[in-house]
């Protein structure tokens, strides 16, 4: 207010009430255009990150599903009981092999068998509703030249196509025999619908939520391709054949928080700043910079070491914004490294038996090394391997032989379930177990009752030329009394050995087992026969 004799004047309650709005005002003005220029960009970057680390998973496991298809049809299509039957020897090949069972065990939904001429020497479609196997004569709608003139390569092909007006797999490979010594004489395509039960498994491991959408038009991104910017939901297509975008996903990530610039609980503490602004401005200095500068410190440490870690929370930190921001890193740090570790376990299981691959034992066996240098432990190395399974999956087919390989791998799990023991597909019909055996009669008890367990399933072969059942030949490298010492030999040594005395046991007549006992003394060797489970 204006005295005239005094001039300018003003209240304590104006003076207070100017000041605090001059400081709220350049409160606001700041925490906004910080926030605008450096926070909010920050959010974004991160969140458009974890949205590309999603994707990339959920591109890993479609890439994991396809490669599962094109691996079976590979299988089917070096045969030589599908390269007879194009050649009009074997009529019985189809009854034998495609059975319901077989689409199932699959996931298959279309079987055909072409010529050269690319004319349908057989073909099937398989209702998994109803479980009911049908032949077919015409190909499926979606397999049009261009699509055929693509897959129909001297390679294994594949890719994602709209059959009959359903999103599938589809992969294509040349009929060759097993030796490869004659030149193609037609192609084998198998196709598996992408169905619910898919899309399932890949909401589970990316914590993502799917839906198909075919024919996406004017969409053009990739599943991998880069996140300029964070959208909580958008369309990503498949690669697919000559006709673009036939196969999409409506991907929506509900679990990623999508950032904003200013929200409703950003406003409310702006007024409350209003009440007692004088007083409170050390402690918001101190409240939202220092914090800030703390998170965007730890983030930029993880940008330049490449490792995530949570941010601290401090217990005394009430500013809701920051919290959240911390708890939002938080929980992306979480789901990333959850979806790593179920990668890391896809990766190292073996799609048919369920038990540990190549991979997943290479890792074991290496850990175990280095738990056998740290204590004395005596512990046995076995490769095993099925007696004439080539001639088994000839004689009988791959289907069945896909059974065989699944009770053989159940009844191997049942010897390693104690603590650091493990069972493993080490390749095709070859299996490796590490176990502990504290004496020679231990392991020599533990192969005697390996070979009655696979003698028991009483699987037939008539095939083989050491019994008209199924058996098994074991190497054994058993490792006595580890510690220090054997940090001067190669752990490499110990898989050779098994392998060696794998050999031994098939050349001297299969269905048995060799054993190599690995002392302190430079890995001395003796050998001796158990008794065989014939």
């Amino acid at each position: 207010m204006i005295n005239k004799d005094n001039g300018w004047q003003v209240s304590i309650k104006s003076l207070y009430t100017t000041m605090v709005l001059g400081y709220l005002l350049l409160w606001i003005v700041g925490l906004v255009g910080y926030r605008a220029f450096f926070g909010f960009p920050e959010e974004q970057r991160r969140t458009a990150l974890e949205l590309q680390r999603s994707y990339e998973s959920l591109a890993e496991v479609i890439h994991i599903n396809r490669e599962f298809l094109a691996n079976q049809t590979t299988d089917y299509a070096e045969w030589n009981d599908t390269y007879d039957f194009i050649m009009g020897f074997h009529t019985e090949f189809l009854e034998a092999n495609f059975q319901p069972e077989t689409f199932e065990l699959l996931k298959l939904n279309h079987v055909f068998v072409l010529d050269q001429s690319q004319s349908i020497r057989a073909g099937y479609l398989f209702d998994s509703d109803a479980g009911v196997l049908s032949e077919v004569t015409e190909l499926p709608k979606g397999l049009d030249s261009n699509v055929l003139g693509l897959l129909l390569q001297d390679t294994t092909e594949s890719s994602f196509e709209l059959i009959d007006g359903q999103p599938s797999m589809v992969a294509a490979n040349p009929v060759t025999r097993s030796d490869g010594e004659l030149p193609g004489i037609g192609w084998l395509i198998f196709i598996s619908a992408i169905t619910d039960d898919t899309l399932a498994t890949a909401e589970r491991i990316t914590q993502l939520e799917l839906a198909v959408v075919t024919n996406a038009g004017s969409y053009h991104d990739v599943l991998k391709a880069p996140v300029s910017a964070p959208f909580q939901r958008t369309i990503r297509c498949l690669d697919s054949g000559p006709v673009d975008n036939v196969v999409c996903l409506d991907i929506d990530a509900p679990n990623i928080e999508m950032p904003v610039l200013l929200n409703q609980n950003l406003w409310k503490e702006f007024i409350l700043l209003g009440v007692l602004p004088a007083l409170l401005f050390a402690a918001i200095l101190r409240m939202i910079h220092s914090p800030l500068q703390r998170a965007q410190d730890h983030l930029q440490a993880t940008v330049e070491s490449g490792r995530m870690h949570h941010i601290p929370i401090s217990e005394h930190l009430r500013i809701k914004e920051l919290v959240k921001l911390a708890r939002s890193h938080n929980r992306m740090v979480d789901t990333i490294m959850m979806q790593n570790a179920q990668l890391k376990e896809l990766s190292r299981t073996d799609a048919l038996t369920s038990i540990l691959n190549r991979r997943g034992f290479d890792h074991r066996l290496s850990e175990c090394w280095s738990r056998l240098g740290r204590n004395r432990l005596s512990m046995a190395l076995l490769m095993v391997d099925i007696d004439h399974f080539k001639r088994y999956n000839d004689h009988y087919g791959h289907p069945t032989g896909d059974m065989a390989l699944q009770q053989v791998a159940s009844t191997l799990a049942q010897f390693g379930k104690r603590t650091d023991e493990t069972v493993a597909r080490y390749g095709g019909e070859e299996f490796a177990l590490m176990v502990y055996a504290q004496s020679r009669d231990e392991l020599d008890q533990l192969l005697k009752m390996m070979h009655q367990r696979i003698h028991q399933l009483a699987i037939p072969h008539i095939m083989s030329s050491v019994s008209e059942i199924l058996t098994v030949s074991i190497g054994a490298a058993w490792l006595v009394d580890s510690g220090d010492w054997i940090h001067t030999r190669n752990m490499s040594d110990w898989l050779k050995q098994a392998d060696e005395a794998l050999y031994e046991a098939k050349e001297n007549g299969r269905s048995q087992s060799r054993v190599v006992e690995l002392t302190i003394a430079s890995f001395s060797i003796s050998r001796s026969q158990t008794s065989s489970e014939s």
